[in-house]
């Protein structure tokens, strides 16, 4: 009885393992101070002579739910666009998503702020894909300030059309572990057990059957 509750437990574990890997919620990347905090006196111009972008690195394969931004109003409207794309080369590459924000906190701000887009889909990167985010105002009478982290991380950005190294806006990007396709022993492993389950039950069942039959 003991080998058969050992060998269920097994076999049980190992499923739960492998389908929780495909749902674990991660950081795939975060440049925030403790409690999401950013520099609120610092920041990039966000207008259309300056529309900043900040290259990271996916942590790990994942599919992107939510993104949060230390964003500061200073002029005119205050809202603009975000969007993520994909690093050509180290250039702005191709459009992978793109959202509306508002209602930013007057600039220059205390930095407790934080802007966030949640409820994101069909957006998934490659662990240890290189990304660029940005955002943009149109509006020619309107700017909005992209606070600086505060933490002293730095990498490439891009403003007014120049790319660069130098210290990147607050930001982070949160998603869902995306599990590799398994490998065939992993297959094997999974088919095995359930197998072996089913021997035990049926070795449960024939001895039953056969303590009934000698009482």
């Amino acid at each position: 009885m003991r080998t058969r509750s050992l060998g269920f437990v097994a076999a049980l574990v190992s499923c739960l393992s492998f389908a929780s890997a495909a749902n674990a919620s991660s950081v795939i990347f975060s440049d925030f101070g403790s409690g999401n905090t950013s520099n609120g006196s610092y920041g990039y111009t966000v207008d259309p002579g300056f529309s900043p972008a900040m290259l990271f690195t996916s942590s790990n394969a994942a599919a992107v739910s939510q993104i949060d931004l230390g964003l500061s109003y200073n002029t005119g409207i205050n809202g603009a666009t975000v969007t993520l794309l994909a690093d050509n080369a180290g250039a702005l590459g191709a459009s992978l998503g793109s959202w509306s924000v508002s209602s930013f906190p007057q600039w220059p701000s205390s930095g407790n702020t934080v802007t966030t887009i949640s409820g994101i889909s069909g957006v998934n990167l490659a662990a240890g894909g290189s990304y660029f985010l940005q955002v943009t105002q149109p509006d020619s009478l309107s700017d909005e300030v992209w606070n600086g982290n505060s933490t002293g991380a730095t990498g490439t950005v891009f403003t007014g059309g120049v790319y660069g190294t130098d210290s990147l806006s607050a930001f982070d990007v949160l998603g869902s572990s995306v599990a590799a396709t398994p490998l065939p022993s992993t297959w094997l492993m999974l088919l095995s057990g359930f197998v072996g389950l089913g021997f035990l039950a049926y070795r449960g069942t024939k001895k039953n059957a056969a303590a009934l039959a000698a009482a």
